[in-house]
């Protein structure tokens, strides 16, 4: 998370905060009027980035705008545009390495089938 990027998790009028749901595949009321981020493995929030309440972020995403999110980001974003696999694979190598975690090629094939699976959502 880089240096000043701020993260809601309260709703100035403190009404239920909406947030993504895979299961109804839309936002949903979540019932609740505190809910901060939900954000996958591997994401990436760059300097001075600002997340609305209750937004999804999904697997090895990076938001870098400076502008409130939107309340879903699919996996594999980059911005608004779609990560490059494989270059993303060798980032997440590179961060496991340094947490002194192997990437074997069961944990890249995961990822790469769940790039796939989550296409529906970055098209």
């Amino acid at each position: 998370i880089g240096g000043g990027s701020n993260i809601s998790n309260l709703k100035n009028n403190y009404g239920d905060i909406p947030v993504w749901s895979y299961v109804d595949e839309m936002v949903i009321n979540s019932g609740s009027w505190k809910q901060g981020v939900i954000m996958g493995d591997h994401v990436k929030l760059a300097i001075g980035s600002r997340v609305n309440s209750g937004t999804t972020i999904g697997l090895a995403s990076t938001v870098f705008s400076p502008e409130l999110t939107e309340k879903f980001i699919p996996s594999f974003m980059w911005g608004k545009e779609e990560v490059q696999l494989e270059k993303a694979l060798i980032t997440m190598e590179k961060v496991r390495a340094e947490n002194g975690v192997a990437t074997t090629d069961l944990y890249k094939n995961l990822i790469r089938e769940v790039f796939e699976i989550t296409k529906q959502y970055r098209d």
